[in-house]
């Protein structure tokens, strides 16, 4: 598994460019948390180079979604990848975690969420 962190629109994308075995979650986990720790809390995720990638790597990032969203962010999947678009409806996440087909469609609801967000917000205190 490839792993490397881009920005597209000024929008931290972590780009994963091969399939994701078991083996290979604790790497897909050290990234979210960097990006994390570093207070970048609105991230895609793209997923447009996996074919495949293990049920429990869906599991963990929707633990780091649930996160970023403690944060008031959120974690955008990009994939067009029929199986991986399966394995992460089987995982019951994509209801918390849209899954869309490109980078500019991510983009564009991370942007909503941001606006969505700030007309929540009332002197700096989320309602």
């Amino acid at each position: 598994m490839k792993i490397k962190l881009v920005a597209h629109k000024d929008v931290p994308v972590l780009v994963i460019s091969e399939d994701i075995p078991a083996e290979k979650i604790p790497v897909l986990k050290a990234g979210l948390k960097n990006l994390l720790c570093t207070g970048k809390d609105r991230i895609i995720l793209d997923l447009s180079g996996v074919q495949s990638l293990a049920a429990e790597a869906v599991i963990e990032v929707g633990r780091f979604h649930a996160l970023a969203t403690e944060l008031s962010g959120r974690i955008v999947l990009v994939s067009s990848s029929p199986e991986v678009v399966r394995i992460i409806a089987e995982a019951h996440v994509s209801s918390l975690m849209p899954v869309l087909t490109s980078l500019d469609e991510a983009v564009d609801v991370l942007r909503q969420s941001t606006k969505a967000q700030a007309e929540e917000d009332i002197d700096g205190v989320r309602l």
